[in-house]
């Protein structure tokens, strides 16, 4: 038992050992003279086991007075041996301090010196009879020069009885060694620690031990808990491998559960934040609470679980996400789940499987498999906005592969195959082998119009028809890069862009000898002719000849003479650069080119239909000499038709209907000074017999002459709301 009390204790400060048990089953009092100012026992000391034969035993044993009594006068009275000389001198006993008034008659006699005082046995124990007083500061019990295991102090009380063994006792006991434990025990009664008359502060029973006033636990020397550290806590309830270790920050129970409750269901269990009391106006700040009548839990802020898990104690109810108090009342339940603050309203759900069902859970309607990453739909959509199945769409859109070996009557719209596929039942070849077919069927049943795509299970040949009511319509095939090439039976137009005509045929045709030479054989290549060209990377002019030369070989010493595709979307506007030709439609355009790399010549003949950009029926021309040595500067010429010449055309002549320039007037021509200004307004009605006469050039014009009156202001009218401006009359007779 551990008292300390830091005001008594001054600057000592130490463990308190009041009482230890000790090894050897021993009760300890001050345990490691932990109180340096010793023990001291106020009343009488009674040590009810302490027998003559006790104290005997062990030298160090406290003497009782019955020993002492029977130890100095029965087993040795005082004789010469024990009394030496001056045994009593003046130092010892001064003048008077034993005198007649003091020593009475019979004030000693043998009743007195045997039984009533101090009496040693021949052990060395002692008894005393009386009230032990010690007037010293220090009370020892025990001898470090022992052997014996412990030192132990007998308490007996007065019997309560006849019976010497129904008195009651409580002893004190040391263990040996340094470390020893000190022990207090009272057998058949309970241990009372007070610092008062007539209070309790500890109280030890056989079944608990009762403190009434405030419990301060230090916990000086103790180990943070830390989780699990249960060697020395600040308190520990039980033992360290089942018990509750408590420190400054935590309670820790090591094995089982440990439980926080209430008795009352009317009373709750609340976690709490502030300092403002419960019983001022203000209210604790309740952070949490737990209430006892229905086990709800509450919380002020986010409910935060570490593991990110919200779950329900045991697999056979439901968790329910209620957004209020019932099931009909309350706000929607928000879930947000992306890291993000671009995607803030996102939910993530993580889980293998999905299941969407009423409340009783015997209509499902939604299954969501993620493990197996498939939507499984238990009803049929009826309306545009519903789901609709697998095999809804296989049944009603995209039917899945059907089996159909006579494809010549008509058949639905989706995938089929056969096993025995023969042209007599509309397939595309008689293998009597597995063909593929998709089929895309008017849905009009009263015929077989149907867009059908057919394919042999083992090659990569491929047809196509239109049935167009008849189911054995002819199959066309496809040509791919798969099938093409010798022994296909692929009938082309052109090899290598040239037409059959360009090839000598292999049987050896007069004007083709096998001594003809390299040299002989390529110049058979200079002169071509390419139908349907097309020139679609020729913007400017250095495009237009680098088109032809890498596309079409030209300019290579040769003479290459091409037709172009006639697409507008296939060909290039060409913007020659010119202030009169512009741009050039190269679309239907005949263009003939000769030359190498530093002489070139293009003539460029447009289809006479051309609508859009460069003029119809236009003949163009571009030349170039020796233009990598900068001695020529080439340009574009157009060569003027009788279809291209006229207004707009750019075409300088030397005459016009046969007279040359000075036999007409020039547009800003004048003769101002000699017509007369009218004064007066005359509309159409002036212009009559009768009406007003003007000259000109000196010769009079009467009606029906023409005029223009100008006014200063705009927006002047005549009489019949005609613009001053307007024209009046027509051009006649004078």
């Amino acid at each position: 038992l551990s008292i300390f009390n830091s005001t008594a204790a001054g600057s000592n400060i130490h463990q308190g050992r009041a009482l230890v048990h000790a090894a050897g089953d021993r009760l300890d009092i001050n345990f490691g003279n932990d109180y340096i100012g010793g023990v001291h026992v106020r009343g009488t000391l009674v040590v009810p086991d302490q027998s003559v034969t006790a104290v005997t035993s062990n030298p160090r044993s406290v003497a009782t007075r019955e020993y002492v009594d029977f130890a100095d006068i029965r087993i040795r009275p005082l004789d010469a041996s024990r009394i030496g000389n001056d045994a009593i001198i003046n130092r010892h006993i001064s003048d008077g301090a034993v005198n007649t008034l003091e020593i009475a008659d019979d004030s000693i006699t043998s009743d007195k010196v045997e039984n009533i005082g101090p009496q040693w046995d021949a052990t060395g124990k002692v008894q005393v009879s009386g009230d032990l007083n010690v007037a010293g500061t220090q009370f020892n019990i025990g001898d470090s020069s022992s052997t014996e295991g412990f030192v132990q102090m007998y308490l007996r009380s007065p019997q309560t009885r006849a019976m010497q063994d129904r008195r009651g006792f409580a002893t004190i006991t040391r263990s040996k060694g340094y470390t020893g434990k000190l022990s207090i025990k009272n057998v058949n009664g309970d241990i009372d620690f007070s610092s008062a008359a007539g209070s309790t502060d500890l109280r030890l029973t056989s079944t608990r031990a009762y403190i009434p006033k405030t419990l301060t636990v230090g916990g000086t020397g103790s180990t943070s808990i830390d989780g699990t550290n249960f060697g020395n806590p600040a308190l520990l309830i039980g033992d360290s491998i089942n018990g509750v270790a408590i420190d400054n920050d935590e309670i820790i129970k090591r094995t089982g559960n440990l439980r926080i409750g209430v008795v009352a269901s009317n009373q709750n269990i609340e976690f709490t934040a502030g300092t403002t009391s419960v019983s001022t106006a203000g209210t604790i700040d309740k952070l949490a609470q737990i209430f006892g009548n229905s086990g709800n839990f509450t919380v002020k802020g986010d409910l935060i679980p570490q593991t990110g898990v919200v779950r329900r104690n045991g697999d056979s109810n439901n968790l329910t996400l209620r957004g209020g108090t019932t099931n009909a009342n309350g706000a929607n339940i928000q879930l947000y789940g992306v890291n993000n603050a671009a995607n803030s309203n996102q939910v993530h759900y993580n889980a293998d499987k999905h299941t969407f069902s009423s409340k009783d859970s015997n209509s499902v309607a939604l299954e969501i498999n993620s493990k197996t990453r498939q939507v499984k739909l238990f009803s049929e959509g009826d309306s545009n906005n519903h789901l609709i199945t697998k095999k809804y769409v296989d049944d009603n859109v995209f039917k899945i592969i059907q089996t159909k070996n006579d494809i010549s009557t008509r058949t639905e719209s989706g995938f089929y195959d056969t096993s025995s596929a023969t042209i007599a039942e509309g397939w595309p070849e008689d293998t009597n082998s597995y063909y593929h077919l998709i089929t895309s069927t008017h849905g009009n049943t009263q015929n077989y119009h149907a867009l059908q795509i057919a394919s042999s299970h083992y090659d990569q040949e491929f047809y196509f028809r239109n049935t167009h009511n008849d189911g054995n319509k002819a199959w066309t095939k496809v040509w791919h890069t798969n099938n093409v090439g010798a022994g296909s039976g692929l009938d082309a137009d052109k090899l290598d862009g040239n037409e059959g005509s360009f090839y000598y045929p292999a049987s050896n045709p007069n004007g083709y000898t096998n001594d003809q030479t390299k040299s002989e054989i390529e110049n058979l290549t200079k002169v071509k002719y390419i139908d349907n060209a097309t020139l679609n990377a020729s913007s400017t002019t250095s495009a237009f000849i680098n088109n032809l030369s890498q596309t079409y070989g030209c300019f290579n010493s040769s003479h290459v003479t091409l037709k172009t595709r006639w697409s507008y979307g296939s060909n290039s506007n060409l913007d020659t650069g010119h202030p009169t030709i512009g741009s050039i439609e190269l679309a239907g355009c005949v263009i003939e080119t000769y030359g190498n790399a530093t002489t070139k010549h293009i003539k460029i003949t447009a289809p006479t239909t051309a609508n859009g950009i460069g003029s119809k029926h236009g003949v163009y021309v571009y030349n170039e000499q020796d233009s990598l040595n900068g001695t020529y500067s080439p340009g574009w010429r157009e060569i003027w038709t009788s279809e291209t010449d006229g207004s707009g055309s750019g075409l300088d002549a030397d005459l016009l209907d046969g007279n040359h320039a000075s036999a007409f007037s020039l547009t800003n021509h004048r003769h101002d000074d000699r017509y007369r200004q009218l004064t007066s307004l005359i509309g159409p009605e002036n212009l009559t017999a009768g009406g007003p006469h003007w000259s000109s050039n000196g010769i009079t014009r009467t009606k029906y002459s023409l005029f223009v009156q100008a006014e200063a202001d705009d927006t002047t009218r005549d009489s019949v709301g005609v613009h001053s401006r307007n024209i009046y009359g027509v051009v006649g007779r004078t």
